[in-house]
């Protein structure tokens, strides 16, 4: 995990341990569901989506 250094041997196991770091913060993100990458913004999310 790239904010508290959790090791995970699956993926899936990081993407919801991930989601527990994003749902104790105050300011809203936008989180690439195929990968940890967070956005300010919902279209750049999309952007990154269509690639």
């Amino acid at each position: 995990c790239m904010m508290c250094d959790t090791v995970f041997t699956q993926k899936p196991l990081l993407y919801t341990h991930f989601d527990t770091h994003l749902a104790k913060q105050k300011v809203h993100v936008f989180k690439c569901p195929d990968c940890t990458k967070l956005y300010a913004q919902k279209g750049s999310m999309m952007e990154h989506i269509k690639v």
